[in-house]
């Protein structure tokens, strides 16, 4: 089944969730269709729930991993090369890593993040599930395991307390069993390792995009009126 609509909080199991905004019926985020495709592309009601329990922000539809992410076409290097070189460094510095610790990330995409973590000497495992995009990451010589991450994965490919760091980038809100990520975490870290997470924080997109919203409003009719003098 693609499509299933959501009956519980990810996190707390929560059953009375507050629709907040809906979306209607839109194509799935990542599919970056060909024009010829778009007339075609199927479409899901998507919309977001609160969950007044916990306080978690989500989706109330859920899309099968392997349909979204198997073959997928978001390349992060391209845009976020800049960012992630920094990361690298930073978390390099920080816990003082090199090429005999272990350091795992989940959802690495084409490799943005191991290859500058490679050029600092630190070698760094990408769990990535699109076939596509985590064959361009061998490409570059990096090490990646074409699989989702989980706890099943985390017995399947990682020796128990062996990670020094696991990394995940904007990954968590795309994932619906968040336990069994969580878990497999827990599994392969070690009792001195570190989690590091980076997710989108909901109050910075809503105040993000009222900002731009009155750039607009402001800006835009200026320049409209020095291109029609200039």
């Amino acid at each position: 089944m693609i499509y299933q609509k959501r009956k519980t909080c990810a996190i707390c199991g929560n059953r009375e969730l507050n629709l907040v905004l809906d979306y209607g019926d839109v194509p799935a985020a990542g599919s970056f269709p060909f024009i010829s495709e778009i007339e075609n592309e199927p479409k899901y009601q998507l919309g977001l729930e609160f969950c007044d329990k916990c306080g978690l922000l989500q989706t109330n539809s859920i899309l099968d991993g392997n349909y979204l992410f198997k073959d997928y076409r978001y390349m992060s290097s391209v845009g976020l090369s800049k960012h992630f070189t920094e990361v690298a460094a930073l978390l390099q510095a920080e816990f003082n890593l090199n090429k005999t610790s272990c350091v795992v990330e989940i959802g690495s995409n084409d490799g943005v993040l191991q290859l500058p973590f490679k050029d600092l000497g630190v070698s760094v495992v990408g769990v990535e599930p699109s076939v596509n995009i985590s064959q361009l990451a061998k490409d570059k010589g990096l090490k990646v395991i074409n699989d989702f991450f989980n706890y099943d994965t985390s017995l399947k490919y990682f020796e128990p307390k062996s990670a020094d760091l696991v990394i995940s980038n904007n990954c968590f809100a795309h994932i619906d069993n968040i336990h069994a990520v969580l878990k497999g975490i827990q599994n392969i870290l070690k009792d001195s390792g570190t989690v590091v997470i980076e997710v989108h924080y909901v109050e910075k997109l809503f105040s993000g995009l009222i900002m731009s919203i009155y750039t607009i409003i402001l800006f835009t009719p200026l320049r409209i009126s020095l291109n029609s003098t200039g």
